[in-house]
């Protein structure tokens, strides 16, 4: 998928198994939608990174930033789900750092539902430059 633009990706996030569609330009006349799933929301959360990963050199770094500034805005938001150390994403709770992988040098909170899960999809594929919709407003 290097060589191709991600036109859209697209996600089912309702209940599992947990789907990505990636819609990709092959050509100025054929496009091609690749349909993953995934048993778990971290390797939903895996996948999708290593596709977008591959949209900008520094896509984990703006997504840690609009993570983290999405947080600090929030009333409601305890944490961020992406940063540059593990013991920011589960502060005061250090037994909790286990949930949590490393990518690219950042660590992605993974004890996560599926709304913090999608919200952290939009943040993605803004970071990434790509734009996102729903699998039920998918247009083929």
């Amino acid at each position: 998928m290097n060589a191709e633009r991600i036109v859209t990706v697209s996600a089912g996030l309702i209940r599992p198994p947990w789907r990505l569609i990636v819609q990709s330009e092959v050509s100025p006349t054929q496009q091609r939608f690749d349909v993953r799933r995934f048993s778990t929301l971290r390797d939903f959360m895996m996948g999708l990174l290593t596709i977008l990963i591959v949209t900008r050199s520094d896509f984990m770094s703006r997504l840690a930033s609009l993570e983290t500034d999405k947080w600090q805005k929030s009333k409601h938001k305890v944490r961020p789900y992406v940063a540059e150390r593990v013991d920011l994403l589960y502060m005061n709770r250090p037994s909790l750092e286990k949930h949590s992988f490393n990518f690219s040098g950042y660590w992605i909170a993974t004890n996560l539902g599926h709304k913090e899960v999608s919200s952290l999809v939009h943040q993605a594929c803004t970071a990434a430059g790509v734009p996102y919709q729903s699998i039920a407003t998918l247009k083929l």
